[in-house]
């Protein structure tokens, strides 16, 4: 089945590619110069739908499109020499920024499949933290709730933790309108934040233009977006 065409110039369409990104479509989509493939951030198969239409392998890491007001839902500033404010002044300068990418801590937000820790006994410990903090969420009577009541009352008086290391995530944005609007519209549905990466075939040059995202995905994804 072929994308949908789409476009930058008519409110509709941005609003349809919120909808599809949000319900785990993959869209390519201007991002102030180039293309990229995006979708939703909180579900793994879409960051996999991705890597497959990319024939990408799939242990690569991808990037966070956030709104910079809401960066802080998958970032720990309190473990970065960076503040939000400062982030987000940065990001949405428009004379001196064209598209800044960090790589920032990752907080309890940001989804397992997209943090980047590259020791794997951490990340299994991380992996273990989180599913009781989800089990005691759900099972008042689960056997981690005394663990989650000591652990919540080290987090309260700011007591370090230093055994659980989230790793790291890259989050890029630039200010350019379409995208912001259509991000705007995915938060309106429930969603957070996109997962992506740049249009292009593994090993091949990004897409630069249109009808070069249309020969690379045009049976691949669920919708193109021109700019």
């Amino acid at each position: 089945v072929a994308a949908e065409i789409l476009s930058v110039k008519r409110p509709e369409d941005l609003r349809r590619a919120a909808e599809l990104t949000f319900n785990g479509e993959v869209v390519g989509f201007p991002f102030n110069g180039i293309f990229g493939l995006f979708s939703n951030l909180d579900i793994p198969q879409a960051a996999e739908s991705i890597l497959v239409a990319k024939n990408r392998p799939v242990d690569k890491k991808l990037i966070v499109v956030a709104l910079p007001e809401y960066v802080d839902e998958v970032v720990d500033f309190s473990k970065s020499h960076y503040s939000k404010e400062a982030l987000k002044a940065a990001w949405t300068d428009k004379e001196s920024v064209h598209a800044l990418g960090m790589i920032l801590p990752a907080s309890f937000g940001t989804p397992v499949h997209m943090r980047q820790i590259t020791n794997r006994e951490t990340a299994l410990e991380s992996r273990t933290l989180q599913d009781k903090i989800t089990a005691n969420h759900y099972n008042p009577l689960s056997r981690f709730r005394e663990f989650m009541a000591s652990w919540m009352t080290r987090v309260r008086s700011k007591e370090m933790v230093p055994s659980i290391d989230l790793g790291t995530v890259l989050i890029i944005w630039t200010e350019y309108p379409p995208l912001r609007y259509t991000m705007e519209c995915f938060r309106e549905l429930g969603g957070k934040a996109w997962v992506g990466t740049s249009s292009n075939k593994n090993g091949q040059a990004t897409d630069w233009r249109f009808p070069e995202l249309v020969t690379d995905f045009l049976y691949d994804v669920a919708a193109l977006v021109e700019d």
